[in-house]
């Protein structure tokens, strides 16, 4: 759930790379699963996840149920020998709707989207028709510069053009309208430093011109967390307050809350907020939402300001994740937290540490150059384990584990960091 600070606006912000050798395939691009179903319209999500040999998510099943209706959505993963997202293929159906499914079909090149394209299925003689598609084009340094939008009858109606200029990118949206193309909408984003977002400035075309419509505002601490984020709306010829999100971290700077506040009678007063309860390694393990009554915070639901993870990355669960009426979400994780940093990949026969009998029904030897710290995780990013030897052979004993998949972080003298799953039997 964390801020829109990043999530929203922060797609196309470079990537702060450190040079991090992985076993494993880095566990920011894998994904959660659900540990216990949540209550949405007085029903129940169900989300069943697996993944591959890597770890990574290579299905994702959601079924939900609520009164006589049914919600299914069904999500599947491909991947690289890099471990690059290559494509992941969407469908879907309401009980509401029988006979009608939904398909999203994504190609991507280097974790890049190149191409999406829909389709409606109405029935066993019509068959897939197509819906629309978008293309998407990119720089030289990785940054969208243009996306084209196509309708059902394959007419090119919709574009998006991207800009950077120093400290800035300004995206221009144009549709097709009577046959002419018309801007629409301009959305201004600035920069305080080359990864820092300091504001998003929201135009829409009226009478031959943009004009104002909204600006949102960040602010950040010392350490550059975003603390909070001021949407304003223009009116009167003047930008007015509309709301606040603010932000708390704990001492290690993990994100514990984030608060909605709305402006009301000359001051910002609470509406919502998200509060985290986070595992060992100090990411989100609960989430849950409060409403402010007027006197005291209490349950309440997600609403649209928040957000479970604030990684740009990780765009594809919050949309999964983060539904109208959910009241409390439970994650676990398929491999360690996700790190701070963003990994540069290698393959995995590259990795400094070999790690065997792997299944194992207790004992593992972990051997390598140098080994400095072994620790041992569940799916649910808590360490479970951890070795007290040094050096290149380290005999770990996982036999009073319960069966199951888990996580072996290694480190050596070099600083360098591998992740190996162990299955227990």
């Amino acid at each position: 759930m964390l801020i829109i600070c990043i999530i929203i606006f922060g797609f196309g912000l470079p990537a702060i790379s450190q040079h991090v050798q992985t076993c494993q395939p880095d566990s920011a691009k894998l994904y959660y699963a659900i540990s216990q179903p949540w209550q949405y319209y007085g029903g129940v999500w169900d989300f069943k996840c697996s993944y591959d040999a890597d770890g990574l998510l290579e299905h994702l099943r959601v079924d939900a149920y609520y009164d006589e209706s049914c919600v299914v959505r069904d999500y599947k993963y491909e991947y690289d020998a890099n471990h690059n997202i290559v494509t992941s293929n969407y469908t879907g159906y309401d009980c509401d709707y029988p006979g009608i499914q939904y398909k999203t079909e994504n190609v991507f090149r280097q974790n890049l989207i190149r191409s999406q394209t829909r389709y409606t299925f109405y029935s066993h003689e019509n068959g897939w028709a197509f819906t629309d598609s978008t293309n998407y084009q990119y720089d030289e340094s990785d940054r969208r510069i243009l996306a084209e939008s196509y309708n059902a009858n394959r007419i090119h109606v919709s574009t998006t053009r991207y800009e950077y200029g120093d400290n800035e990118k300004v995206i221009t949206t144009e549709k097709l309208i009577d046959n002419a193309w018309t801007p629409v909408k301009r959305e201004t984003d600035t920069y305080s430093t080359a990864e820092t977002l300091h504001s998003v400035m929201t135009e829409t075309y009226n009478d031959g011109s943009f004009s104002n419509t909204t600006l949102v505002t960040y602010s950040y601490d010392e350490q550059n967390h975003c603390t909070g984020a001021l949407t304003q709306q223009w009116e009167d010829e003047q930008w007015k307050n509309i709301k606040f999100v603010d932000n708390s971290y704990d001492e290690n700077g993990h994100l514990v809350d984030a608060t909605l506040k709305n402006w009301q009678d000359g001051a910002f007063l609470d509406a919502n907020r998200a509060v985290y309860e986070l595992n060992e390694a100090g990411y989100p393990a609960v989430v849950s939402f409060e409403k402010w009554n007027g006197e005291e915070w209490i349950e309440g639901t997600w609403v649209s300001d928040f957000y479970v993870y604030s990684e740009k990355h990780l765009s594809r669960q919050n949309k999964e994740l983060c539904h109208i009426d959910v009241k409390r979400i439970v994650i676990h994780y398929a491999t360690t937290p996700m790190p701070d940093y963003d990994v540069e990949e290698k393959p995995a026969e590259e990795g400094f540490a070999t790690i065997h009998p792997n299944p194992t029904t207790g004992q593992v030897t972990i051997m390598g150059q140098d080994l400095k710290t072994v620790e041992v995780f569940n799916t649910l990013g808590q360490q479970v384990a951890a070795a007290n030897e040094k050096g290149e052979r380290i005999t770990l004993d996982i036999s009073n584990l319960p069966s199951g998949i888990y996580f072996v972080n290694i480190t050596d003298g070099e600083g360098r960091k591998c992740v190996k799953k162990v299955v227990k039997e």
